[in-house]
């Protein structure tokens, strides 16, 4: 079966996909050309760093991941022949971080809660979005490709967030971090990234959308500046131990 053209991916014009779009475009453009500024204070970024009405870092994860957990859940239970594909990824998604802020993760520093309460705007806004500019024409293939990274996403991602999560049970009391040893994390700082961003991909991919392939250009340019910037803290932290080779984000690339 051929794919469809690119006109397919493309909803009716209107000025709500125009505004979202135009801001995805906007933002992917913004992270490059801020490439290694300072990233977003939370968790260890957030040491250091005199923040505006400061929370828990797992309080503040909550703020971020809940409106869109809401969102997706709502539209599940109002969800249309053309997008029952395509929610259950997003409340998949969401709910699984939801879980591993309350049962996996081990939080260090404070956030803002202006912050977090943005992100968590953004998120919701982001997956309203993805579901109401669905593809006019769908492809069954392209549909399987996406369900299949997300499967490799989401679960590559929970793998090596329990990885650390482990880790940090091994922290002696005056540490707050241990340099991680397991996994992919022998040849990358943030190989949870690299499958964070396959199950984004997956999602754009199943929504065969324009704004759900922005979404995920937008996660990718922000999770890369992000992985680079662990890349270099970790260095700076256990240098020789952590070694001046290891890539990034993927294994053996970057």
């Amino acid at each position: 079966m051929l794919l469809p053209s690119i006109g397919a991916f493309v909803p009716p014009p209107n000025l709500a996909f125009s505004a979202i779009a135009a801001v995805q475009v906007s933002s992917v453009i913004a992270t490059l050309a801020n490439s290694g500024a300072a990233q977003a204070p939370y968790s260890k970024f957030a040491l250091d760093v005199k923040l505006d009405k400061p929370i828990p870092s797992k309080i503040g994860m909550l703020l971020i991941y809940s409106p869109a957990t809401a969102y997706s859940l709502y539209a599940l239970l109002n969800s249309t022949v053309a997008s029952v594909t395509l929610i259950p990824l997003l409340l998949a998604h969401f709910t699984k971080r939801i879980f591993e802020v309350l049962f996996v993760h081990k939080y260090s520093g404070d956030t803002s809660l202006p912050l977090a309460s943005l992100i968590g705007i953004y998120y919701a806004l982001m997956s309203a979005l993805i579901v109401s500019t669905p593809a006019t024409l769908t492809n069954p293939t392209m549909q399987t490709i996406g369900l299949a990274l997300f499967g490799v996403g989401f679960s590559g991602n929970f793998f090596h967030h329990v990885l650390l999560s482990n880790l940090r049970k091994e922290i002696k009391s005056e540490e707050k971090h241990v340099m991680p040893v397991s996994g992919l994390f022998n040849y990358a700082a943030a190989p949870h990234y690299m499958f964070e961003l396959i199950g984004w991909l997956g999602i754009g991919l199943t929504s065969q959308s324009l704004n759900g392939m922005l979404v995920f250009a937008t996660m990718t340019s922000y999770l890369g500046e992000r992985a680079k910037a662990q890349n270099a803290w970790n260095l700076e932290k256990w240098g020789e131990k952590w070694g001046e080779n290891k890539k990034n984000m993927v294994p053996g690339i970057w």
